[in-house]
């Protein structure tokens, strides 16, 4: 039982520090303005309720139709409700005011949660509509890893559970 309760423990422990997802966004389209219904938005499961995402990291290249630049797409995160919790804008992280081809490559630190159904939304839009209901640009290669962390009441759970099996075998 002993066993048990240390797994348990060194199970929350690892989780509290943190897991990563990674989301393939080779192929996909930035369309038009935020929250437009032509946007891409993919659902992503971290299988974790009310998890914090705390990191962000990319890898990813991006190819603009002129004369789109590689300056407007943006990657907005939030829970499965809309609600943002980060945005990333290309041209803060090395997009350009040109039509030009990029690879970029970076992480950013973050801090927000998403809801109880452990959903992680992530949107893509431009901030300057080239071409309304059609593609301004494609993500040619890679994409982003997320990192999360459970919230910390579901940490407690976690050891909680772990106690309560050790306590019942006693």
């Amino acid at each position: 039982m002993k066993k048990i309760a240390a797994l348990s423990v060194m199970a929350t422990a690892g989780m509290a520090m943190g897991q990563n997802v990674f989301v393939d966004l080779s192929g996909l389209a930035s369309m038009d303005g935020q929250g437009a219904p032509t946007n891409v938005v993919l659902m992503v499961d971290l299988g974790v309720p009310n998890a914090e995402v705390t990191g962000i990291d990319w890898e990813l290249g991006y190819e603009p139709i002129s004369p789109s630049w590689t300056s407007e797409p943006h990657l907005t995160y939030g829970d499965s409700g809309g609600s943002v919790g980060y945005d990333w804008d290309m041209g803060d992280w090395g997009g350009t005011s040109s039509s030009d081809p990029v690879f970029l490559a970076g992480s950013d630190t973050t801090s927000f949660f998403v809801g109880g159904d452990g959903m992680l939304r992530i949107e893509l839009w431009e901030d300057f509509n080239d071409f309304a209901d059609s593609p301004d640009g494609f993500y040619t290669q890679g994409g982003v890893t997320i990192t999360f962390t459970p919230a910390p009441a579901s940490l407690a759970l976690l050891g909680m559970g772990g106690l309560v099996a050790t306590r019942r075998r006693r």
